[in-house]
Protein backbone atom coordinates (compact mmCIF):
# COMPACT_ATOMS: atom_id res chain seq x y z
CA UNK A 1 0.00 0.00 0.00
CA UNK A 2 1.37 3.43 -0.61
CA UNK A 3 1.19 6.22 0.88
CA UNK A 4 -2.47 7.41 -0.80
CA UNK A 5 -4.40 4.31 0.08
CA UNK A 6 -7.61 5.73 1.34
CA UNK A 7 -9.21 3.14 4.45
CA UNK A 8 -12.35 3.05 5.88
CA UNK A 9 -13.66 1.68 9.02
CA UNK A 10 -17.31 0.77 10.23
CA UNK A 11 -17.42 -0.13 14.14
CA UNK A 12 -19.83 1.19 16.33
CA UNK A 13 -16.77 0.03 19.47
CA UNK A 14 -14.94 3.27 19.56
CA UNK A 15 -12.12 0.61 21.22
CA UNK A 16 -11.96 -1.64 18.32
CA UNK A 17 -11.96 1.59 16.08
CA UNK A 18 -8.69 2.65 17.65
CA UNK A 19 -6.88 -1.09 17.24
CA UNK A 20 -7.48 -0.99 13.65
CA UNK A 21 -6.06 2.41 13.74
CA UNK A 22 -3.20 1.50 15.50
CA UNK A 23 -2.03 -1.31 13.14
CA UNK A 24 -1.54 1.50 10.54
CA UNK A 25 1.20 2.87 9.33
CA UNK A 26 1.59 6.15 10.77
CA UNK A 27 1.23 7.78 7.11
CA UNK A 28 -1.83 6.01 6.69
CA UNK A 29 -3.75 7.45 9.14
CA UNK A 30 -4.73 10.96 7.21
CA UNK A 31 -6.30 8.77 5.16
CA UNK A 32 -8.41 6.88 7.77
CA UNK A 33 -12.24 7.82 7.94
CA UNK A 34 -13.96 6.56 10.29
CA UNK A 35 -17.88 5.86 11.02
CA UNK A 36 -19.63 4.88 14.29
CA UNK A 37 -22.39 3.40 12.94
CA UNK A 38 -24.28 1.75 10.20
CA UNK A 39 -26.26 5.18 10.16
CA UNK A 40 -22.82 7.47 9.96
CA UNK A 41 -21.91 5.12 7.37
CA UNK A 42 -25.21 5.24 5.16
CA UNK A 43 -25.70 9.14 5.92
CA UNK A 44 -22.04 10.13 5.42
CA UNK A 45 -20.55 7.63 2.52
CA UNK A 46 -22.85 5.28 1.24
CA UNK A 47 -26.12 7.99 0.10
CA UNK A 48 -23.35 10.45 -1.35
CA UNK A 49 -21.44 7.71 -3.66
CA UNK A 50 -21.69 8.22 -7.58
CA UNK A 51 -19.63 8.20 -10.50
CA UNK A 52 -19.15 11.96 -10.18
CA UNK A 53 -18.31 11.80 -6.24
CA UNK A 54 -15.72 8.89 -7.00
CA UNK A 55 -14.00 11.19 -9.43
CA UNK A 56 -13.49 13.68 -7.31
CA UNK A 57 -12.83 12.55 -4.19
CA UNK A 58 -10.49 9.70 -3.45
CA UNK A 59 -12.09 5.88 -3.71
CA UNK A 60 -11.54 3.47 -0.57
CA UNK A 61 -9.11 1.04 -1.21
CA UNK A 62 -9.98 -1.15 1.65
CA UNK A 63 -13.22 -1.19 4.18
CA UNK A 64 -12.98 -2.27 7.52
CA UNK A 65 -16.39 -3.43 8.74
CA UNK A 66 -17.79 -4.58 12.09
CA UNK A 67 -20.07 -7.88 11.52
CA UNK A 68 -22.69 -6.33 14.73
CA UNK A 69 -23.04 -2.70 14.56
CA UNK A 70 -25.16 -0.97 17.47
CA UNK A 71 -28.81 -1.83 18.14
CA UNK A 72 -28.55 -5.49 16.11
CA UNK A 73 -27.58 -4.02 12.92
CA UNK A 74 -25.93 -6.21 10.81
CA UNK A 75 -22.89 -5.31 8.85
CA UNK A 76 -23.89 -8.38 6.86
CA UNK A 77 -26.27 -5.87 5.15
CA UNK A 78 -24.01 -2.86 4.37
CA UNK A 79 -21.92 -5.59 3.22
CA UNK A 80 -24.26 -6.94 0.66
CA UNK A 81 -24.88 -3.27 -0.17
CA UNK A 82 -21.51 -2.55 -0.97
CA UNK A 83 -21.42 -5.69 -3.56
CA UNK A 84 -24.65 -5.40 -5.33
CA UNK A 85 -23.18 -0.86 -5.80
CA UNK A 86 -21.77 -0.60 -9.16
CA UNK A 87 -19.46 2.25 -7.80
CA UNK A 88 -18.28 0.19 -4.88
CA UNK A 89 -18.79 -3.69 -5.63
CA UNK A 90 -15.11 -3.45 -5.84
CA UNK A 91 -13.64 -2.46 -2.58
CA UNK A 92 -11.89 -5.15 -0.58
CA UNK A 93 -13.93 -6.13 2.90
CA UNK A 94 -12.61 -6.97 5.54
CA UNK A 95 -15.14 -8.04 8.39
CA UNK A 96 -13.92 -7.98 11.94
CA UNK A 97 -15.87 -9.44 14.43
CA UNK A 98 -15.72 -10.43 18.18
CA UNK A 99 -17.87 -13.65 16.72
CA UNK A 100 -16.19 -16.85 15.75
CA UNK A 101 -19.31 -18.74 14.91
CA UNK A 102 -19.02 -20.79 11.98
CA UNK A 103 -22.83 -19.52 10.53
CA UNK A 104 -21.34 -15.71 11.26
CA UNK A 105 -17.56 -16.14 9.23
CA UNK A 106 -19.85 -18.52 6.19
CA UNK A 107 -22.54 -15.56 5.77
CA UNK A 108 -19.60 -12.96 5.59
CA UNK A 109 -17.67 -15.33 2.62
CA UNK A 110 -21.08 -16.20 1.23
CA UNK A 111 -22.01 -12.06 0.78
CA UNK A 112 -18.50 -11.28 -0.30
CA UNK A 113 -16.15 -10.55 2.66
CA UNK A 114 -12.60 -10.99 1.18
CA UNK A 115 -11.56 -11.16 4.95
CA UNK A 116 -12.92 -12.38 8.42
CA UNK A 117 -10.82 -11.39 11.30
CA UNK A 118 -11.80 -12.53 15.06
CA UNK A 119 -11.55 -9.50 17.17
CA UNK A 120 -10.53 -11.98 20.45
CA UNK A 121 -9.63 -11.26 23.85
CA UNK A 122 -6.02 -10.66 22.97
CA UNK A 123 -6.09 -6.91 21.57
CA UNK A 124 -2.41 -7.73 20.60
CA UNK A 125 -3.14 -10.53 18.32
CA UNK A 126 -6.02 -8.93 16.46
CA UNK A 127 -3.59 -5.88 15.89
CA UNK A 128 -0.63 -7.84 14.80
CA UNK A 129 -2.90 -9.94 12.54
CA UNK A 130 -4.44 -6.07 11.16
CA UNK A 131 -0.71 -5.48 10.44
CA UNK A 132 0.25 -8.28 8.67
CA UNK A 133 -2.79 -8.53 6.46
CA UNK A 134 -1.45 -4.94 5.39
CA UNK A 135 1.70 -6.08 5.04
CA UNK A 136 0.49 -8.85 2.48
CA UNK A 137 -1.54 -6.23 0.74
CA UNK A 138 1.28 -4.18 0.60
CA UNK A 139 3.54 -7.02 -0.63
CA UNK A 140 1.07 -7.95 -3.12
CA UNK A 141 -0.42 -4.68 -4.16
CA UNK A 142 -3.95 -6.23 -3.94
CA UNK A 143 -5.65 -8.79 -1.19
CA UNK A 144 -3.80 -11.70 -1.51
CA UNK A 145 -4.98 -15.38 -1.44
CA UNK A 146 -2.71 -16.52 1.02
CA UNK A 147 -3.70 -14.27 3.78
CA UNK A 148 -5.82 -15.80 7.42
CA UNK A 149 -9.03 -15.31 6.14
CA UNK A 150 -8.65 -16.56 2.58
CA UNK A 151 -7.66 -19.78 4.46
CA UNK A 152 -10.65 -20.04 6.68
CA UNK A 153 -12.89 -19.41 3.66
CA UNK A 154 -10.96 -22.34 2.03
CA UNK A 155 -11.45 -24.66 5.02
CA UNK A 156 -14.99 -23.70 5.43
CA UNK A 157 -15.50 -24.26 1.28
CA UNK A 158 -14.18 -27.51 1.65
CA UNK A 159 -16.99 -28.35 4.26
CA UNK A 160 -19.67 -31.25 2.92
CA UNK A 161 -22.61 -28.81 4.98
CA UNK A 162 -22.35 -25.72 2.29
Amino acid sequence: MNSQTYIIVVDDNPDDRDLVKRALPKRHTSKLREFDSEGDFRERFLDEISEEYLTEHNFPHLLFLDLRLEHNKSGIEILKEIRSNQYLKSIPVIMISSSDKDDDVMDAFLNGANLYVVKGEDDKVFTRTIKEILRSINRAGKMPSDVPGNLILEKYSNNENI
